[in-house]
């Protein structure tokens, strides 16, 4: 396997100011968040990142194609201001590995990615976004 692998992506960012009540966050953000240093500020500001991509995987002539959707949230460390991935859903299994290696967690779910529309699904919960 080729480290670091190469990546050619299409992507679709969307960025929204969300409600966080960080007394009450999701388990799987809370959990997530967890990993920060206790200095890092949390901010109300979200980027979802909806991704098809092609990457390189045993060797420079062998690809695989993959789709992801990530959601990070804005924190503010040491005066920097950076999205950090709360979540991320994968299609296919290689993915959870390369998250692991890059240091974050990675679920499996479906995917599609189309010119007019988003679609992402997760322990039966679904998710569209219509292009206009």
């Amino acid at each position: 396997m080729i480290a670091p692998w190469k990546f050619q992506c299409e992507n679709l960012h969307i960025e929204f100011d969300a409600k966080l009540c960080t007394e009450r966050l999701a388990p799987k953000i809370s959990e997530a968040l967890n990993l920060l240093p206790r200095e890092a500020q949390i901010s109300q500001k979200m980027l979802l990142t909806i991704s098809k991509m092609r990457s390189t995987c045993y060797s420079k002539n062998d690809f695989a194609t993959s789709h992801e959707a990530i959601l990070k949230i804005m924190i503010g460390l040491h005066s920097e201001q950076y999205y950090f991935p709360v979540f991320a859903i994968v299609d296919t299994p290689y993915s959870i590995i390369r998250g692991a290696f890059l240091g974050y967690k990675k679920r499996i779910g479906k995917i599609q990615f189309g010119s007019a529309f988003s679609k992402f699904e997760l322990e039966g919960v679904e998710n569209t976004i219509q292009f206009k």
